[in-house]
């Protein structure tokens, strides 16, 4: 039995759906296009580091290890910054540019340029003392609250980029949800034609069978899981310290220099 009012109901959710679909595409393209993540990514690191330390954080061999491979002539440092990074490939960077040579995790302040990186860091050291693992952990949940805020201004960026995208569209295709409702609503040759389109949708692929094989089946091993890297955004654990060179004799060395 025909019912137009549900033909047109699933119409008007179908052609939605596409247009969402494609403004979502094109915004896709234009992230990529532009470095749109790795400039959220690079304005965290800034946020966090300054500007002189945040070059030579992008320069450290662990991030440029995570960059695009370069095009032929091509320098090293001036490929595409990541798009992510986990906040152990952040802890590890700051400990590659002020590390203490021959320490596990121990940073030495007094090569700290930038003041307010110098008391953030001096901060987050005197929370835990001596104890460079937990120092390391206290820099990797600063580093992850950093980019959960540097993925709320790219989702915010992407929201108006969506909005504009979808203003274009319409403008330039003349569309409007009235228009298309009025034209669903009084044709029904195009009603059908569109949920029949949206069934096709919502149809799942059958996927023919593997055929049986005879090789005998053991005893399955370990499995490896996949789980998601702790990685904000935008797109991490470990042991970290700094390093107070004027320690007392006898006394534990701090985790700040």
């Amino acid at each position: 039995m025909n019912w137009p009012i549900v033909e047109f109901v699933i119409g008007i959710a179908f052609f939605f759906f596409l247009m969402s679909t494609l403004a979502s595409a094109v915004q896709e393209a234009i992230a990529n296009a532009f470095s749109l993540r790795a400039r959220g990514l690079e304005s965290g690191i800034v946020s966090m580091l300054g500007d002189g330390h945040a070059e030579a954080f992008f320069d450290t061999a662990i991030v440029l290890s995570q960059r695009k491979p370069a095009k032929p002539g091509e320098a090293t440092n001036e490929r595409k910054k990541p798009s992510y990074l986990g906040a152990s490939t952040f802890t590890d960077a700051l400990h590659e540019m002020f590390g203490v040579a021959g320490e596990a995790f121990r940073l030495d302040l007094g090569r700290v340029d930038d003041e307010r990186l110098r008391v953030n860091l001096e901060h987050l050291a005197a929370k835990v003392g001596n104890d460079a693992a937990a120092f390391r952990r206290e820099l990797e949940r600063w580093f992850d609250a950093t980019m959960d805020r540097a993925s709320g201004w790219y989702k915010r960026r992407s929201h108006l980029i969506l909005f504009v995208i979808g203003l274009v569209l319409a403008s330039a295709a003349n569309l409007s949800a009235v228009t298309v409702g009025q034209r669903m609503w009084t044709d029904s040759t195009l009603r059908s034609v569109v949920n029949a389109e949206a069934a096709q949708v919502d149809t799942p692929t059958t996927i023919s069978a593997v055929p049986p094989t005879t090789t005998p089946v053991t005893a399955p091993g370990p499995r490896m899981t996949f789980g998601r890297s702790t990685t904000s955004a935008f797109p991490l654990a470990g042991g970290p310290t700094i390093v107070r060179s004027c320690s007392p004799a006898g006394s534990p060395p701090s985790p700040v220099g």
